[in-house]
């Protein structure tokens, strides 16, 4: 469950935010797409991201929250509408499933987040690499004009970049500003 309205912060501060993007809880239960997006252009945001996500969500967690309902699934709807109002948006996934889903709605923009792996010695993990390569070569192969970013954050795992994954580039964690 999400612990602060993140969606709502985005509108905590009188400024304009410049053409960037917005990481969105697109599974928000209050209001509706249309007001929200409105508003999400009127601050001038240009993209949007599902982020916070449900991707995430494991085992009876992610049981839970498809009751409610907040799956990748509906954020990929979610994203796919903001598209056709106008919006930049990048998706993000975490399994082949996934990829495939955001895809079949229309997502050509992706993010990979390589799951919530825990750095255990200095090395980068040569398993979880190929994986992630091959996850990448599979969905590219799946579509065209599809670019797959890869979503790189030292808490996670700081020797995995985007090059070693064969991302088209990467996005890196921001602190909130």
């Amino acid at each position: 469950m999400p612990r602060i309205d993140n969606n709502r912060a985005l509108f905590a501060t009188d400024r304009t935010a410049d053409g960037t993007y917005a990481g969105v809880l697109t599974c928000d239960p209050f209001g509706t797409a249309d007001s929200f997006l409105r508003r999400l252009d009127d601050h001038g945001y240009s993209g949007v991201a599902n982020w916070p996500s449900a991707i995430l969500f494991q085992g009876q967690v992610k049981q839970l929250m498809a009751s409610m309902p907040a799956t990748s699934d509906l954020e990929y709807a979610w994203l796919a509408g903001a598209k056709r109002y106008g919006f930049q948006t990048l998706a993000f996934f975490r399994s082949l499933e996934q990829g495939r889903a955001a895809l079949n709605a229309g997502l050509r923009h992706l993010v990979l987040h390589p799951g919530l792996i825990t750095q255990t010695d200095d090395g980068p993990p040569d398993l979880l690499i190929a994986s992630l390569r091959g996850l990448i070569e599979k969905l590219h192969r799946q579509a065209e004009g599809v670019e797959i970013l890869f979503y790189e954050h030292a808490a996670l795992n700081n020797n995995i970049r985007a090059v070693d994954v064969g991302a088209d580039g990467s996005v890196a964690y921001l602190a909130q500003t």
